[in-house]
């Protein structure tokens, strides 16, 4: 320091440097010293820790090797607890939910690692079993065949009603059965009884319902059997019989398990279900409409009824007697006058005998029913419908890898065409004798690529400048290039953009404290000539 401060007065040119370099030493000694104290503080931490960590490693190794007799109660206590929380959470973590796509730590390898560790090897190899295409087809195969039985064994039932089933329709029935039960439980032993709060829970729970109704079926069938046999009386024999006829027809369900199997089936089913609840809201509409020129129906009917007889025809009178003689009945008149179940003519006629303005009203209300609430609630489904196809991320993601594929097919066949010589490379010559071709044009065309600038065009594709282009530069640059700029080029351009200004604004700075520092060289190389610019103090 001393030496510096000296400097100062042998070179009195360099006096201002060197009193910016005192004070940048003195900051920087200022800093070294507080991170070396932070240091000495943050190492005194970590190695009190390390301390207690130690010691209550050796307090619970003491606690589990001493006698159960002398430990005290609550340490047996804090123990055990804390054994079952550590189990608790380790079954929760890696077995409730092994499948949830929405749980946070999914994506973490380290979780991944511990999940696969913790579950069994048997249970990774059966979960592989069953979640492997050949297991899904042969159950696929197992529900169309046991539908095919089960549309003869009802088939046999309508021919020959009251007969009984024969034995070989048993034990094909019990093949079945047994067929099912074991699916469902090696999907238990593969997945926990976490299968029923997944992503599937539905499907698992229409299984669980359908195994249900076969092994209770089964059970009717052999205590029908031993009744039969002699051990019972015929009352209890015809209980059995209207509980296995219940039971035969729950049979139906398992059809509905092919929708599992059936992406197309499936997404129907999830259409219709997403327009069950626009469906309700429409069924009320509906019945409020109807409830309403029930109520005004019903009321002018039973007054018309109430005069004199001479007034009116048999037939008009039972007509009106039998349709609109009370509130239900006039509510079912008009609901089945605007879904086709009546000729809504025949009501009119009748309702214009009392007088021509409840005619008028009544062809007001099927105008309206027909024309605008019924269109009105097709549209609605339609849409329903539409949103939930466009939510099933399933179906999406088939729709996107199928247009692809078709796509790359296009695209290949297309490259075909503009290899000439069949080497697996397009130079720019034959590239632009090609693109000359008015088929060939058509084809760009077709595939939403502009070839308008064949030489642009080939440069875009040409990716490594050789002046070359194979079939993956081809694809890769007509995926590119396919269609308008979309929003994603935007975003790139954007981010692009952005970081372009951001390293000139940076440049800029930088150039500014090159300035500044050049400013201060100058001075200090020539004291008399501050306040100039650093152009001006060194031209050259």
């Amino acid at each position: 320091m001393d030496k510096m401060t000296s400097g100062k007065v042998i070179s009195p040119n360099f006096s201002l440097a060197s009193e910016g370099s005192v004070q940048y030493v003195e900051s920087q000694e200022q800093r070294a010293s507080l991170v070396m104290e932070k240091l000495e503080e943050t190492r005194a931490i970590k190695e009190h820790a390390e301390e207690r960590h130690r010691e209550l490693q050796v307090a619970l190794g003491q606690t589990k090797g001493m006698d159960r007799d002398k430990t005290p109660w609550r340490v047996i206590l804090l123990d055990r607890l804390t054994g079952c929380v550590q189990r608790w959470v380790s079954y929760a973590s890696l077995q409730l939910k092994p499948d949830d796509p929405n749980s946070p730590v999914e994506d973490d390898e380290d979780f991944q690692h511990a999940k696969e560790v913790h579950v069994p090897l048997w249970r990774r190899m059966l979960r592989a079993v069953v979640q492997s295409w050949m297991f899904e087809a042969f159950f696929a195969v197992v529900i169309l065949t046991n539908s095919a039985v089960i549309a003869m064994q009802v088939e046999d039932l309508a021919r020959n009603p009251g007969a009984a089933p024969s034995d070989a329709s048993f034990l094909i029935t019990s093949v079945y059965t047994f067929l099912f039960t074991m699916e469902l439980l090696l999907r238990i032993l593969a997945g926990g009884f976490a299968i029923f709060c997944g992503a599937e829970w539905s499907w698992h729970v229409l299984d669980f319902l359908v195994v249900s109704s076969s092994i209770f079926e089964f059970a009717l069938e052999v205590a029908l059997q031993e009744a039969g046999d002699g051990n019972g009386n015929v009352f209890t024999n015809m209980r059995l019989l209207r509980i296995l006829r219940i039971g035969r027809i729950t049979r139906a369900i398992r059809i509905v398990r092919l929708v599992k199997f059936i992406r197309s089936l499936r997404s129907l089913l999830y259409s219709i279900g997403h327009t069950l609840r626009a469906m309700v809201w429409s069924v009320v509409l509906l019945a409020l409409i109807i409830f309403l020129f029930g109520l005004i129906f019903t009321d002018i009917t039973s007054e018309y009824l109430a005069r004199d007889a001479h007034e009116r025809t048999e037939v008009t009178e039972g007509f009106l007697k039998s349709r609109f003689g009370g509130l239900q009945a006039s509510m079912h008149t008009l609901y089945a006058s605007i879904t086709g179940g009546l000729t809504w003519i025949e009501a009119r006629d009748a309702l214009a005998e009392i007088s021509d303005i409840w005619g008028f009203l009544f062809e007001a209300y099927i105008a309206f029913c027909l024309f605008a609430v019924l269109n009105v609630m097709t549209g609605v489904f339609c849409q329903s419908a539409m949103d939930s196809a466009e939510k099933d991320h399933e179906l999406v993601l088939q729709n996107v890898v199928q247009e692809k594929a078709k796509y790359f097919r296009a695209v290949r066949r297309l490259f075909t065409q503009l290899d000439k010589n069949a080497d697996g490379d397009v130079t720019a010559a034959e590239f632009e004798l090609a693109i000359n071709d008015p088929s060939l044009r058509s084809v760009f065309d077709a595939l939403e690529i502009n070839a308008a600038d064949a030489w642009a065009l080939f440069q875009q594709l040409d990716s490594d400048g050789n002046h070359h282009v194979d079939v993956d530069e081809f694809l890769e640059g007509c995926m590119l290039l396919k269609g308008p700029a979309r929003s994603i080029d935007v975003v790139c351009i954007k981010r692009d953009v952005a970081g372009l200004r951001m390293r000139i604004d940076n440049q800029g700075l930088e150039l500014g404290k090159l300035s500044k520092n050049l400013q201060k060289l100058c001075d200090a190389l020539n004291p008399a000539s501050r306040g100039k610019t650093a152009r001006e103090n060194c031209p050259s």
